[in-house]
């Protein structure tokens, strides 16, 4: 498993804990607020979207964590950023 956490700048690293820049891609992308256990509904709209549109899944999704329980005294004021990796569906 990989945590992605975005930041301003690579730091010095340390046990576990591994600093690197991720390629470009082309995603679908969605903004999901509140709950780690709602995310279900917001992969439900990404993937129906993709597939409305032409595309599919082209590489591993990823999730980027940018509010959450370090930060936010609430569920409310969580928001994660569901990045899925799409090509065009060859015809």
């Amino acid at each position: 498993m990989e945590i992605c956490e975005a930041v301003t700048g690579a730091k010095q690293e340390i046990s576990g804990l591994y600093f690197r820049t991720l390629p470009e891609i082309q995603a679908a992308c969605i903004f999901h607020r509140g709950s780690y256990g709602t995310l279900p509904e917001s992969y439900e709209s990404v993937l129906k979207y993709i597939e409305e549109n032409g595309y599919e899944i082209a590489g591993a999704i990823r999730e980027s964590y940018i509010d959450g329980v370090w930060n936010q005294e609430e569920e409310s004021g969580w928001l994660t950023e569901i990045q899925v990796p799409v090509r065009n569906r060859a015809v």
